[in-house]
């Protein structure tokens, strides 16, 4: 079992710079926020909004990523403007909400509504030709797929335009449609809220001429809200993340979305309950032999998804929660009951089969609850500490009393314990200082344009360092050239550097390559080879991780792919390039040989617009 580090062990140098629901009749005017236009709805689409609600903002994802960037839609009557006078004061504009809607139970599959004239605004493919003008787009028309979900009190359907890859949605458009077949694209629901980003402009450009934007107004019942009581229990949104709450999925098979990289069968779907017009649903995204893993999401019919994570204050990640234990020991430590290696996945640990006589009183909780020690001898406590604690191998310098504890001092010190929830399940909860968690180690990313480019790109990480200094939102307008060289802020780089903890579930390591010591640095650089790095890239990753390997007879290697780390931490690119290649190295010192499946690799081909990246788990030698 590997679990959540809410803190990286190990220091990084930095990458150097290459140099110095009810309803209106009535219409609305929205008007857009920083562009000073308004932009008025078709009359039969302009209801009077009443109600404020909270914009929810969806992430364009590339090929299999994780999150979902919801996007634009087509219209057959351009939106009348009205040019606001420079010198007249801004007003905040409140943020009202079509109510009233009727959703259906399912999303309805339509034919081709045209919304999108350019689809070259989603990356174009050159083929390496000498004249980088002109080039095809990616996608075709038969890309995008159409579907409605509901209606307004008029009568006026709400349509979606989707692009899916891989079983992901990387982006959907949700739009009104009036009775002139104009498509009115709900902005915030969307991923085209800010009229002064450069995202923004570009759809704009591409879409339909009968497509228009409203950056103003949201649909009240897509927006989720927080904090929400379910079956006894309390979610919250994930607060580390300021991207959507909320995203389109054809069908609740996707709310697999960046967190697990398998479908959703019936099977693994339990029912919580029901709020307002959302169903809350537990899902089990791993089930191993002591323990599964769980997250839980609200959804709007089968269409439309939120993911919530259990507010639970014995793993906050604030500030530790008082525990008071039968020992009489009143030392505060933290806890974390999420998944794992440098991924922070929205889902909790659940004991499998426990038999709960055997089960030791410890303590109590901040909510009053009991909390149990495991036997030592129990399954689940020898896979924690033999696999999570691991000697304490992983724990850092400033952590040398806690290392080579025995099973018993392991259990005294309060390494793992359970407790039930109003679920009736019990919860792990794994000491934080005493497990050999770690963080995403310095993933590098390489922006190879075909021609000078300004790029947007944001990671779905909590990021603790990085170069150039990543902002909210992420790195926005990066002048990438065709060489790789990059310029940011009146900055010159070679590559963007970020470290810290993905949003999503760390992948299990099931092959692999064992060699000697002395042989891993060659391994290494063949490996990187075989995945598509060139050579500066593969120099670069070894100037970093060679020190880093541990100092053992053997270390095992276990690289995870393009698809897998996107799961790990979604990477938002806009224009979205055509080639990406991550690799992610997961290794283990070993003082023997064991036995493990091989990997086997497959360079694909940089074609277009290409994204590279390298990283690694960071731990001790």
């Amino acid at each position: 079992m590997n679990h959540e580090d809410p803190k990286p062990t190990t220091e990084t140098t930095e990458v150097p710079a290459a140099a110095s629901s009810e309803q209106s009749t009535d219409s609305v005017e929205a008007t857009t926020n920083s562009a000073e236009t308004s932009v008025k709805l078709p009359a039969k689409q302009r209801p009077r909004w009443l109600i404020p609600a909270i914009a929810i903002v969806a992430i364009l994802l590339i090929g299999g990523g994780i999150f979902l960037a919801v996007h634009g839609h087509k219209a057959t009557a351009p939106a009348s403007t009205t040019k606001s006078a420079a010198t007249s004061p801004k007003k905040a504009i409140p943020k009202v909400t079509l109510k009233g809607v009727s959703y259906l139970p399912a999303a309805q599959t339509l034919g081709d509504l045209h919304f999108i004239s350019d689809l070259s605004v989603y990356g174009t493919d050159c083929g390496g030709q000498a004249n980088q003008t002109n080039c095809p787009a990616i996608l075709k028309n038969s890309d995008i797929h159409y579907y409605k979900i509901g209606t307004t009190d008029k009568n006026q359907p709400i349509v979606v335009a989707a692009y899916t890859t891989g079983g992901e949605t990387s982006f959907a458009y949700i739009a009104i449609q009036d009775a002139s077949d104009h498509y009115t694209i709900i902005g915030s629901l969307s991923g085209l809220a800010d009229p002064t980003s450069d995202w923004f402009k570009s759809v704009q450009k591409a879409l339909g001429p009968n497509v228009s934007i409203n950056t103003t107004d949201t649909l009240a019942d897509l927006d989720f809200t927080d904090p929400i009581s379910i079956a006894g229990i309390t979610l919250k949104f994930p607060g580390d993340f300021s991207g959507p709450h909320g995203y389109f999925v054809p069908d609740l098979s996707g709310i697999r979305g960046s967190y697990f990289n398998t479908t959703v069968s019936p099977s693994n779907l339990k029912k919580l309950g029901v709020s307002g017009n959302k169903t809350y649903y537990q899902v089990i995204v791993s089930d191993k032999t002591d323990y599964q893993v769980k997250e839980i999401y609200g959804a709007q019919s089968t269409f439309y998804v939120a993911s919530y994570l259990l507010s639970d204050p014995l793993i906050t990640s604030d500030k530790p929660a008082a525990i008071s234990w039968s020992t009489g020991d009143t030392t505060v430590k933290p806890y974390t009951s999420r998944s794992s290696g440098c991924g922070s996945a929205y889902g909790y640990l659940v004991a499998k089969d426990l038999d709960e006589s055997s089960l030791i009183t410890a303590g109590t909780g901040p909510n009053g609850q009991t909390l149990y020690q495991l036997p030592t001898s129990n399954p689940l406590f020898q896979d924690i500490y033999q696999n999570d604690y691991s000697a304490g191998s992983g724990l850092g310098d400033d952590s040398s009393a806690l290392k080579n504890l025995s099973v018993d001092d392991f259990q005294k010190n309060h390494g793992v314990f359970v407790a039930k929830n109003a679920l009736g399940e019990y919860v792990i909860y794994l000491r934080s200082d005493m497990y050999s968690g770690s963080g995403c180690g310095k993933p590098v990313i390489y922006l190879y344009p075909q021609a000078p480019t300004h790029v947007n790109v944001s990671v779905g990480a909590r990021i603790n360092k990085s170069l150039p200094t990543y902002p909210a939102g992420g790195w926005q307008d990066v002048l990438a050239q065709p060489s790789g060289q990059l310029q940011y802020k009146g900055g010159r780089y070679s590559s963007l550097f970020w470290e810290g903890l993905g949003f999503g579930l760390y992948p299990s390591v099931s092959a692999g390559t064992v060699v000697k010591r002395a042989d891993a640095v060659a391994t290494i650089r063949q490996q990187l080879a075989e995945q598509g790095l060139n050579q500066k890239e593969t120099t670069d990753f070894l100037d970093f991780w060679q020190a880093r390997l541990p100092n053992t007879p053997y270390i095992r290697l276990a690289w995870f792919n393009t698809a897998q780390v996107n799961q790990l931490a979604p990477l938002n690119i806009t224009p979205q390039p055509q080639t990406l290649i991550r690799v992610f190295l997961d290794f283990q010192g070993l003082q023997a040989p064991v036995a493990l499946p091989a990997q086997t690799f497959q360079a694909p081909a940089r074609r277009g617009f290409t994204v590279v990246e390298w990283g690694g788990l960071l731990q001790d030698k």
